[in-house]
């Protein structure tokens, strides 16, 4: 396993985290209005 390997995945892991965030915090407040 290569480093740049690990770090394009953990990249890519917290871009989804970050979207799944993003998304929750937009849809709640509408679901919550």
């Amino acid at each position: 396993m290569s480093s740049t390997w690990s770090k394009g995945r953990i990249a890519f892991l917290v871009l989804g985290v970050i979207c799944v965030i993003v998304g929750l915090v937009l849809v709640i407040p509408a679901l919550g209005s």
